[in-house]
């Protein structure tokens, strides 16, 4: 009897042991998609290319593929109509609102988790500071919704601020069209992968109560010119396309559009 029960336990206790993480996986899954269900996958438009600003920017040009190596592209663009309380949103501020919802989200939080314990360094370009105590962003409060992370900032051990560049008021009503933008760079110059990510928020003067959210990205061999894994960039772009929902998100959920 007692042999019995030991082997009825033994059993039930290798279910309860197989159940937990699948039932993490679900809870997971279910908050992920919770996060971004308010921006759906059609509203996206999806391309393959990047705007000539980031193709030639010093971003790429110097520091991530600055010997024109085959790289991967895509861009994912949403329009967003802004109620007239929140067109006095800075460029700043909706830049920074979507890095929060992409970097400290549902989406990416396994792979925070696993970052955060594991306190890796991923990132090394000859042309941006090194990784040191001051520059690094470990926990998602230090994210703030209202100001960019400055030049040179670590995010997780593995995404540098390369550039920063935003817009204010009044030159976005001076000019037919305007786009401010923050870019960071992954991999190492040395290694045998590099990229880049740019968010952007483009504004036009003709529709002063529209922005364009938009994110590129791109990645390369930057020592060998080889193409990188297909397998490797049909996962990113199943992964950036959630990641990205999550960003618009936490924008719509900013008390200005959410009202």
């Amino acid at each position: 009897m007692a042999l019995g029960l030991r082997h009825i336990g033994g059993r039930h206790a290798l279910a309860l042991a197989a159940a937990i993480p699948c039932a993490l996986v679900v809870k997971h899954g279910w908050e992920v998609y919770t996060s971004i269900r308010a921006v759906y996958t059609r509203r996206v438009v999806s391309s393959s290319g990047l705007s000539e600003n980031f193709k030639q920017s010093h971003t790429l040009k110097t520091l991530v593929n600055p010997r024109g190596h085959a790289s991967s592209a895509d861009r994912l663009a949403l329009d967003l109509d802004l109620p007239k309380n929140a067109r006095d949103l800075s460029d700043e501020v909706l830049l920074a609102t979507f890095i929060h919802g992409f970097f400290a989200g549902k989406v990416l939080a396994i792979e925070r988790l696993l970052l955060q314990t594991a306190r890796p360094t991923l990132v090394s370009y000859a042309g941006l500071n090194p990784i040191s105590a001051s520059n690094q962003i470990w926990k998602t409060e230090e994210f703030s919704c209202e100001t960019l992370p400055p030049v040179h900032s670590v995010v997780f051990g593995t995404f540098q601020v390369s550039h920063v560049k935003f817009i204010d008021s009044k030159e976005s009503q001076a000019e037919p069209e305007t786009e401010s933008s923050v870019d960071f760079v992954f991999g190492k110059d040395i290694s045998q992968f590099a990229g880049a990510h740019r968010f952007s928020i483009v504004r036009s003067s003709e529709n002063p109560a529209r922005v364009k959210v938009v994110y590129e990205s791109t990645a390369c061999n930057p020592t060998r010119n080889h193409h990188l894994s297909g397998i490797l960039l049909q996962f990113h772009s199943f992964y950036a396309m959630l990641l990205f929902r999550e960003g618009v998100s936490e924008i719509l959920r900013m008390p200005e559009l959410s009202a």
